[in-house]
């Protein structure tokens, strides 16, 4: 819903997505909806070479992170959440702290 939104207020939106729980139909059926496509990036934001490479091609002026219920649903049975969140978005967080 954030991507069809952004990209129906003319932002351009850039999708980074292991499809671990999801198709490879994501951005097309996203353009269906906002009528302009995302541009989809198949690979982990754990990826640090790949994060580069998204930072370098494109302007990124906001980062969004796209959870499901059973993911957020994971990391509350976590006792200490914040212990997996870390190394989980420390590639990511790298990149937006410089």
């Amino acid at each position: 819903h954030t991507s069809v939104s952004l990209l129906q207020s003319g932002r351009e939106v850039v999708i980074l997505d292991n499809l671990s729980n999801s198709v490879g139909l994501v951005a097309q059926r996203i353009e269906a909806i906002a009528g302009r496509r995302p541009i989809f990036v198949h690979g982990d934001m754990l990826d640090s070479v790949l994060l580069d490479r998204i930072f370098s091609e494109h302007r990124i002026d906001a980062v969004g992170l796209g959870v499901n219920l059973r993911q957020f649903r994971v990391l509350l049975t976590v006792p200490k959440p914040g212990e997996i969140a870390k190394p989980l978005f420390g590639c990511l967080y790298a990149k937006l702290v410089i």
